[in-house]
Formats: structure tokens, sequence, C-alpha cells
């Protein structure tokens, strides 16, 4: 088994110090994998493909996926989940208007 797979998790020491105190703190680490769609022309679909590669790697990781739209200007990942019109945006998070968590919407796959 190449090295690293098998493990969903490492431990590493952090060394604190602060008010007099050091000490190591042991920090889990979990293991992610970013992917990224991006084109400097408009329409060609980076929208629909995260979508679609969101919604494949949620039924893969059980329900264990995250997909952000970062196109602060016309965000329109929620369309393809229904979200008409959202309460809270990552562009509100950004700005401080909203909480980070608020901006987020959980969506089971079929």
């Amino acid at each position: 088994m190449p090295k690293g797979e098998g493990k969903s998790h490492e431990t590493r020491n952090l060394h604190v110090s602060g008010r007099g105190k050091e000490r190591d703190v042991g920090i889990r680490k979990k293991r992610a994998h970013v992917l990224g769609f991006f084109s400097c022309k408009g329409g060609v679909g980076k929208t629909t493909t995260a979508a679609n590669v969101g919604l494949c790697m949620a039924q893969i990781l059980n329900n264990n996926a995250l997909v952000v739209d970062a196109n602060l200007a016309a965000p329109n990942l929620g369309l393809h989940f229904g979200m008409m019109d959202p309460k809270a945006t990552i562009c509100l998070a950004f700005n401080g208007s909203s909480r980070p968590l608020r901006s987020t919407k959980r969506i089971s796959p079929p």
C-alpha cells in the first residue's frame, strides 16, 4: 500500500505558547481534496460541471462533499439545487453581513 493510503486522519503536534506556558498540542488533520473549475469566458458550463461533480462526490463520499460557488458577481450554483432566492450567500458571509454557516445548505443526493 502506498504511503498515506488507508489513513483518513493524521496527527501532528503544534507547539503553543502563551500566558507563560508552553506545550505541544496534538491536532488531527483531515485530508481533503479540492477541485476547481475555471474559465475566463462565461457560459461554458463551470457551474453545471461543479454541481454535477459535487453531487457525484457526495454520493460516493456519503454526503461528505462541499461545493462552493466562488463567483461573487453572479453566483448561480443554488439554481442547480432548487434554491431560487437564497437568504444568505457566500458574498454576504465574506463581507460580514451573514454567518458562513447560514450561507450553506445541506443537499442530499437522490
